[in-house]
């Protein structure tokens, strides 16, 4: 179960194909979290550039193992595993354009220019117009996606080059046929 505390833990959800939940005790996995002192011997990934050094290092304090899909923190005890380029049917292009999501990604669901739905796990998402390849909101010094990155190429933003995964908004609609 994956701790739901925003949009980075619905994305990260849907990457892992797992469930959320809102209650601490039945998760295993934390995503970003905000309140690093509960959090004790459990799972967390980061999927943002900028998480603070010492939430980090009050999380290994705690026994836990700390996954990154970004290379940003130098720790030898943090996992480096950046999202897997892949065809993700549960995330899909709301049709709508946005001009940027501010400092906090969430903040998309909270101006409903993003819904997400917990019966299914579906999370319809928009374009950015700001963000594009080589945004550090986006991707990592090496080409690593964040979370917002690997979501925007899941609704077609081709911000990966290196990959045969590209236009993903035309292929889920079938209007490109292979």
């Amino acid at each position: 179960m994956v701790y739901l505390e925003g949009l980075e833990s619905i994305i990260e959800c849907i990457y892992l194909n797992e469930e959320l939940d809102n209650k601490i005790s039945t998760c295993e996995v934390f995503v970003n979290p905000s309140d690093v002192k509960y959090v004790v011997g459990k799972t967390v990934i980061i999927n943002v550039l900028g998480y603070p050094k010492n939430m980090v290092d009050a999380l290994l304090k705690n026994n836990c193992r700390i996954i990154s899909r970004v290379y940003d923190i130098e720790n030898e005890k943090i996992e480096v595993r950046p999202y897997i380029l892949r065809l993700n049917t549960n995330i899909q292009w709301n049709g709508r354009l946005v001009e940027d999501y501010g400092d906090n990604l969430t903040d998309l669901l909270e101006r409903n220019e993003c819904d997400f739905s917990i019966d299914d796990y579906m999370l319809y998402f928009p374009k950015i117009k700001s963000l594009d390849k080589g945004n550090s909101k986006t991707m990592d010094l090496y080409g690593n996606l964040t979370v917002v990155g690997w979501a925007l190429q899941q609704v077609g933003v081709n911000l990966s080059s290196n990959s045969t995964f590209t236009d993903l908004d035309i292929v889920k609609t079938k209007k490109l046929f292979f």
